[in-house]
């Protein structure tokens, strides 16, 4: 294990900077978003409470663990410096590479987005929506806030404790809302309330959600003052902070709107509205807009030095170890995570971007299994336009060919699809409950009724002409996009399996390094060892597996840039292999 890099910065962070970046990056979107979804799934308000609390407890059991690795390996680059110091420098460059390639910067792109979405709603909404604004809005705080940081440490950290300190503002005015709103008997359970059927896992996997991010405060050790001290107390004071306004926030929810309400969409907005009048929606998009811009920082602030530590232990990324000698800044490791973050931006958070990763898969999935030999292989897929999804599943094993017709998540209408020579028919099934069944726009009824000619179909288009001379078009979907609730909602689903398994692997470190370093002193021990960090293994292998089952092969596309960190690896290390 190498000694501190004399590129690494001096320690400059009190514990109030620690804990406004462990804050600044936890609490984003999700406090916000999450709540109706996790007391629709349990049986009462007390039972939802109690969800936020557990996920409170996991994460500071969770905070023992980072407080003695962060304390033992007083470095920067966090699990980076575990993760090689435990399993070897394959994993450890593994684990940075991921967060370079995927995990932190989607986490950045998100988060922006988020910020660029509220903005747009409050300063735009005139102009109607439009994606391509919206991404130059996420590009552009990306971009200010990286500039921000390449201008120094202080400069970074004071962007991050004002935006935190705002935002726990914010946060109480919407805790004051709830309490002045209270209604009575607001945590009554309607005799016919029936918890949701993802129950109290699902409700516990949007909780731990809403927690992630605490950790990161871990990859700024070696920049924490009297790191011995002031590291476990800013992990525990940050950790404990946040779920003490989880708690206070969820509870102004179920005072100011009851059980029932705060089971319904825009939760915040809709007590703000109570509370303030129209006014409220503005200050709600304030709030969030806020709340997103100190997680983008806290990311940008934490994610570089992975990267820093990284390049002091591979030859081939040494200049990301730079430091900045007047500004005091690893100002190459900042540039190149604001240039994948913009890609990524641009990639998933486009159309046109979506479109053509859609183009490169679907050409890579041929490339490997070779052109389809008929017109059904062609057809067989997703195709998408603006008014929802074709999903077309052809014959297998003698079986008749399925369609079915997706919108927001829902499928509209299913049945079979009959194909003859170049002529495509579709033929509905009756809905099993016809009063219930959704309604289907005039475009798809369209599309359902006679005859249509196939004018093109192709790797990438398929174009439908039918006997009046009216055409239908859509683009193949290699990726289900709208499934996953967007670009970087479909990206962050896809990575966190990645995410999840390299922070179990930060828990098994510690058994790991118990064992070779056993002579080390340890500043602070992990106490009830090894009962707590079994607990933290257990629950990163828990989200593991729930992640993996959300994602399911999606995980395998997303995972080909991050395992072609092997190949990166092998190619920083052969110089140094062949000169030994």
């Amino acid at each position: 294990m190498q000694q501190q890099s004399p590129n690494e910065p001096r320690a400059s962070l009190s514990v109030f900077d620690a804990v406004c970046i462990i804050v600044g990056i936890v609490i984003g979107s999700s406090i916000y978003e999450v709540p109706p979804l996790i007391f629709a799934n349990v049986s009462g308000p007390w039972m939802g409470l109690w969800a936020w609390l557990l996920g409170g407890i996991l994460a500071l059991i969770g905070a023992f663990v980072y407080a003695e690795l962060g304390t033992t390996y007083p470095r920067i680059g966090g699990d980076y410096v575990y993760l090689t110091r435990a399993f070897g420098r394959l994993v450890g460059f593994l684990f940075g590479w991921a967060q370079l390639t995927a995990i932190l910067t989607a986490s950045i792109g998100s988060m922006a987005f988020v910020f660029a979405n509220a903005a747009d709603n409050l300063f735009f909404a005139e102009l109607g929506a439009s994606e391509d604004r919206r991404a130059l809005l996420a590009a552009a705080s990306v971009t200010v806030l990286s500039l921000l940081n390449i201008a120094g440490v202080v400069l970074g950290k004071w962007t991050q404790n004002l935006l935190s300190v705002v935002k726990v503002l914010g946060l109480g005015g919407i805790i004051v809302a709830g309490l002045a709103l209270a209604q009575p008997g607001a945590l009554r359970v309607p005799a016919e309330h029936a918890a949701g059927p993802l129950g109290f896992g699902f409700a516990m996997i949007m909780v731990l959600y809403a927690y992630g991010g605490w950790n990161d405060a871990a990859f700024v050790a070696g920049e924490v003052r009297n790191v011995r001290r002031n590291l476990p107390l800013a992990l525990f004071f940050g950790v404990g902070l946040i779920t003490a306004i989880y708690l206070l926030v969820n509870l102004a929810y179920l005072l100011g709107l009851g059980f029932q309400g705060v089971q319904e969409p825009d939760a915040p907005g809709r007590l703000l509205h109570a509370f303030v009048g129209p006014s409220g929606s503005a200050a709600m998009h304030l709030i969030i807009i806020v709340s997103a811009l100190g997680a983008v920082n806290g990311l940008i602030f934490t994610g570089a030095r992975i990267y820093s530590a990284l390049g002091a232990d591979h030859r081939l990324f040494a200049w990301l170890a730079q430091w900045h000698p007047r500004l005091g800044s690893p100002h190459w490791s900042l540039l190149l995570q604001w240039a994948i973050a913009l890609l990524m931006i641009g990639g998933v958070g486009t159309a046109h971007g979506r479109r053509t990763i859609d183009a490169l898969v679907g050409y890579g999935r041929y490339l490997v299994n070779g052109m389809p030999a008929d017109l059904s292989q062609l057809l067989d897929g997703q195709w998408e336009n603006e008014s929802g999804t074709l999903e077309l599943r052809w014959a297998r094993a003698n079986q008749q060919p399925r369609f079915a017709v997706r919108r927001d998540g829902q499928v509209l209408v299913q049945g079979t699809a009959q194909v003859h020579a170049d002529r495509l028919r579709f033929q509905p099934e009756p809905h099993d409950s016809p009063s219930s069944a959704p309604k289907i726009p005039e475009e798809w009824q369209q599309l359902l009724n006679g005859e249509w000619h196939l004018q093109e179909a192709s790797v990438r288009r398929l174009v439908l002409r039918n006997h009046e001379n009216q055409t239908w078009s859509a683009l193949r979907a290699e990726i289900p996009w709208r499934q996953y609730l967007g670009g970087f909602g479909t990206l962050v689903a896809a990575t966190a399996p990645i995410f999840w398994l390299f922070f179990l692997l930060a828990g098994l470190s510690l058994f790991k390094l118990r064992e070779i370093d056993s002579d080390r002193e340890r500043p602070f021990s992990t106490p009830f060892y090894p009962i707590v960090p079994f607990i933290f293994c257990l629950t990163c292998a828990w989200m593991l597996y729930n992640s993996l089952t959300y994602a399911r092969w999606l995980s395998v596309i997303f995972a080909v840039p991050v395992l072609a960190g092997i190949l990166v690896y092998w190619l920083s290390n052969k110089p140094a292999q062949e000169n030994s």
